[in-house]
């Protein structure tokens, strides 16, 4: 122990007449010992002491990891708050500038006012650390002495006003607690604060030196000896991330803000599923302009009061929540077993993933609206005060800290050693992923909000001068820009042929549009006017491209640019400034009316299966055939024998038959509502129901194809058709349009035996759908749940669809009667 320059006695502290006793406590800053004696199994002897010198310019610092540092509303004791650490020291060192570490005390100097020579003192450093060239960490410390109690009420008077403005003020006990005072002066006593005076100041560079040293007293006044002592300039310490971190890899995850660190937002289109899309569920999560988070089937979204809500992938039921604060600007990211978010004052909080339990958090003091990344264990994010910081993902410390000229909604992207972000200042930044320093800059004509993404060797982003710019990403030399007008807020996404973007109309005459771009050329291959401004940034999934509109609506694009006319849309109630995500079959996007919504690809009808959602085309598939099938039964019955019964085709059959008709439509559809294509499988459907006057579309001329079907929707459908094919008058009609003679038919619809009616007890009486759900209760059609309840806002499935069509079976009977 002789000579070490740092001891750690494990068990050892000294006691107020300089002897080493057996205690819980580490003693920081003793250079030389000189052992005399031990004290071992009762035999009492003493060891003395030779103290080192203080700390001087060109020492480094040692390791003050274990000594913590307490702040001003940071929580009671030296655990520091609920999931963090107490801060110490090392956690506010910056390697990518300098450290201020300033010693004082709150109590007012003789013959000044309360107070006033702490608020001087406090500016000074403020002040001084704003005007340099680097970033500069202010660590002022009250170290309380003999007058302990006398310091700590004068900072907790003083803490009333908090005169010395935005700056952290840390306070630490003297004694017995060995701590950074005596780090940096080893020399001085703990006992009664001998020695203990203020106000030092110590300047540590990037490399833990100390770069200058202030005693008390000394001249000049403290802010111009910062001035003529502070570096002019500083090299970076490259800090290696405590951890290898990283947003994973998953396709089945989408886990930060573009999927990836490099921002590319793009998913596959899972096979057997349809380029068609329904609402599976919605859920409230509070207004925002964030995208969700996926990861392991659980779904993280922000949103304004309500804070982070974890909803389940599969059907939207909430999992758990946490409220760092509001916040619906920045998107929640996952990595490792970390999720992190950002509340709208700018404190990062990571968390658990599952137990939604706090691991550390870091204020970084200032709105934020950039969405962070996780990239080889760091977390990269921007600031509205112009900065970019780098911190450890584990830990939260601080790693660097780079300062644009204006502020920062960007979101960074990572790529090799490279984070690329955009800034208010016109600029598109490339910084050193390990220091910070700057490396390029490519100059646009207006502010960079956009996120850039980052395809081979190049980098495309937008800018607020109107333009999509390609840039180089190894010197950031410009090769193409390409003019939409307006604003490029969005963030491009990019395949193997185009760029796609879209825009914010900023004047009278500028049209918001949504654009197919060359992504060799920089030309316009093709544009689409959207009704109103697109802040959303476009998602590739599979065949269309998908982006969200201020008017409200998602819009899906046909990818190949076939036709610039969207291939379909669905409708929310707020705006649509998020961007979409992508899990296998199914889409997320948040609106600004607090939902977040669910839209699940269809399936094609050969691989449905029984627990299938049934989409409303299939509904027109049913009643077309319930309609078609009724009138071939009254022409067999009149071609027969009287009183002989001709029945329905059973489920099997008819389930057979569609799919036939699926696979192979015949004649092109023509008169179809606006919202379903000629080529949608059940175009052929909806367009015999629309023209045969049995089912009508919304009141708006679309008929949802592709969603859902509810009970109320489908039992009511089946019931106006049978009431339909049921009347006298109808088999009279079929009869003489197939020139069947003098016969009489009738269709009957009887109560299924075995079955009693079904009771309508809970659908309101005014419901649109409860005058036709009578005919089918009276005739025991329903289905009913196991307490024998007609639950009509459910969802039907293939296996509903099959039992309602048995019961219709077995109910109507087509006979001769004469």
């Amino acid at each position: 122990m002789v000579g070490s320059s740092h001891l750690r006695g494990r068990h050892a502290t000294e006691d107020r007449d300089g002897v080493f006793c057996l205690r819980s406590r580490e003693v920081y800053g003793v250079s030389a010992v000189r052992v005399v004696a031990l004290a071992v199994v009762g035999v009492t002897v003493l060891a003395t002491f030779s103290w080192a010198q203080d700390l001087k310019p060109g020492d480094l610092l040692p390791d003050c990891a274990k000594i913590p540092l307490l702040s001003l509303g940071a929580g009671s004791g030296y655990g520091g708050t609920a999931g963090s650490p107490a801060p110490s020291l090392e956690r506010l060192l910056r390697a990518d500038g300098v450290t201020i570490v300033h010693f004082c005390s709150p109590r007012a100097a003789r013959g000044t006012p309360f107070g006033s020579f702490l608020h001087e003192e406090l500016s000074a450093l403020a002040k001084a650390a704003h005007g340099a060239p680097y970033p500069c960490a202010v660590v002022p410390v009250v170290p309380l002495g003999d007058k302990g109690r006398e310091d700590t009420q004068a900072l907790l008077e003083a803490a009333e006003t908090r005169p010395w403005g935005d700056v952290t003020i840390y306070w630490e006990p003297t004694y017995p607690r060995p701590g950074l005072y005596r780090t940096f002066r080893p020399g001085t006593s703990a006992y009664d604060g001998g020695g203990l005076t203020t106000s030092w100041t110590y300047l540590i560079g990037p490399d833990r030196a100390i770069v200058a040293v202030r005693e008390p007293g000394a001249q000049p006044q403290l802010y111009d000896w910062l001035q003529q002592n502070l570096p002019e300039r500083v090299v970076p310490v490259a800090r290696t991330p405590s951890s290898g971190l990283s947003v994973p890899s998953d396709p089945r995850a989408w886990p930060a803000f573009r999927r990836t660190p490099r921002r590319e937002a793009t998913a596959e289109q899972l096979p057997d599923t349809l380029g068609y899309a329904y609402l599976a569920w919605r859920a409230g999560i509070g207004r925002t302009f964030a995208s969700p988070a996926v990861f392991q089937e659980r779904v993280y979204a922000m949103g304004d009061h309500q804070g982070l809500r974890v909803i389940s992938l599969a059907d939207g039921t909430e999992l758990g929540s946490f409220s760092p604060g509001g916040s619906w600007w920045t998107s929640p990211t996952v990595a490792g077993e970390y999720v992190y978010v950002i509340s709208s004052t700018g404190t990062v909080v990571a968390l658990h993933a599952l137990k939604l339990e706090t691991r550390w958090q870091q204020d970084l003091r200032g709105l934020i609206t950039s969405s962070p990344t996780v990239s080889g264990g760091a977390l990269y994010v921007g600031s509205r005060n112009g900065a970019v910081y780098a911190l450890d993902a584990a830990t939260g410390d601080r790693l660097w800290e780079f300062q644009t000229g204006g502020e920062i909604s960007s979101s960074p992207a990572v790529v090799g050693s490279l984070v690329l972000i955009g800034s208010g200042d016109r600029n598109l930044y490339a910084l050193d992923a390990a220091t910070g320093q700057f490396r390029w800059a490519a100059a646009t004509g207006g502010a960079v909000d956009s996120s850039p993404t980052v395809a081979g060797e190049d980098v495309y982003v937008g800018a607020f001068d109107g333009c999509l710019y390609r840039v180089g990403l190894a010197d950031g030399a410009i090769a193409w820009r390409c003019k939409l007008g307006g604003w490029v807020h969005s963030s491009p996404a990019l395949d193997e042929t185009h760029v796609f973007v879209g825009t914010v109309d900023i004047r009278r005459d500028e049209v918001p549009t949504f654009s197919w771009v060359d992504r060799e050329s920089g030309q316009i291959r093709g544009q689409f006017q959207m009704p109103d401004a697109v802040y959303s940034s476009p998602t590739i999934w599979g065949d269309v491209v998908v982006v969200g509109c201020r008017d409200g609506r998602v819009y899906a694009f046909d990818r190949a640019r076939a036709q610039t006319q969207p291939v379909w849309t669905y409708r929310t109630r707020g705006y649509v400034h998020a961007s979409p995500v992508v899990i296998g079959d199914t889409l997320l996007v948040a609106s600004y009316d607090g939902q977040l919504y669910a839209l699940r690809q269809a399936k094609p009808i050969h691989v449905w299966k029984g627990e299938d959602v049934v989409p409303r085309w299939f509904m027109a598939a049913l009643v077309k055939q319930l309609h078609v099938q009724t009138a071939d039964l009254i022409a067999e019955a009149a071609a027969g024998e009287v009183g002989a019964e001709q029945r329905l085709t059973g489920w099997d059959a008819l389930f057979r038959q569609i799919k036939e008709q699926v696979a192979s439509p015949g004649q092109r559809p023509k008169v179809l509502p606006r919202d379903v294509p000629a080529e949608h499988p059940g175009a052929p459907f909806v367009e015999y129901v629309l023209t045969a006057g049995l089912l009508g579309g919304y009141p708006d001329g679309t008929f949802s194809p592709s969603a859902p079907t509810t009970l109320y929707q489908f039992s009511s459908a089946l019931a106006s058709v049978l009431e339909w094919v049921t009347r006298p008058d109808y088999c009279w009609r079929v009869l003489k349009e197939r020139n069947l003679g003098d016969v009489q038919v009738e269709v009957r619809a009887e109560p299924v035996a075995g079955r009693a009616p079904v009771a309508l007890a809970n659908v309101p009486e005014q419901h649109w759908a409860k005058q036709a759900l009578e005919f089918q209760a009276s005739n025991a059609l329903l289905l009913v749940d196991e307490q024998g309840l007609f639950r009509g806002e459910r969802t039907v499935t293939v296996r509903d669809a099959g039992a309602q069509w048995d019961l219709i079976t077995q109910s109507v009977k087509v006979v001769r009667v004469q």
